[in-house]
């Protein structure tokens, strides 16, 4: 936990540096308590690496489209427009976020993607709904043998908004 937590920490300090100091797209920043990250954008927009004293890598990226390595058979939600996404690679495990809003309030909106997941296969091992219209809450979970699908919701300004979050299946 606390290296997650140096790590994260870590990203931050490095977007920083790297947005403050422009020019050489590679910067290594000394973490306190010891150690050291580099932080390398990738040369794209909103892309960079982070790369520990150990070698361990993690690769970030955010966008408005869909990320091309997005799984296929995870599926999204319907009558949705994307308003942002964010991917990372840890240790050759890649993981997705993606930010969607509807016209449909939080629990119409999260009730679609519920039904949209099981017709995919997936099996839904959470669902909650708190309330609907403006302040209405939503939190759900979903797995098949590949994938962990983690959803929150809320609604706001009369518009459904979803977090969706893609990590490979833990096996155990």
């Amino acid at each position: 936990m606390k290296r997650i937590v140096t790590l994260v920490l870590a990203v931050v300090l490095g977007v920083t540096v790297l947005a403050a100091c422009g020019g050489d797209d590679k910067k290594t920043v000394k973490v306190p308590g010891g150690g050291s990250v580099t932080v390398d954008d990738n040369g794209k927009d909103g892309s960079f690496t982070v790369t520990d004293d150990e070698g361990n890598k993690s690769s970030f990226g955010t966008s408005t489209e869909i990320p091309d390595d997005f799984p296929k058979d995870v599926p999204l939600p319907d009558d949705a427009k994307l308003t942002g996404s964010i991917y990372g690679e840890t240790e050759g495990k890649q993981g997705w976020t993606l930010t969607f809003e509807s016209s449909k309030d939080v629990a119409g909106f999260t009730k679609a993607y519920r039904a949209t997941l099981e017709d995919a296969g997936f099996n839904v091992d959470t669902f909650s709904v708190m309330g609907s219209g403006d302040g209405g809450t939503a939190i759900a979970g979903a797995s098949n043998a590949d994938w962990q699908v983690s959803i929150v919701g809320s609604s706001q300004e009369g518009k459904g908004n979803l977090v969706i979050s893609v990590t490979p299946a833990t096996s155990g």
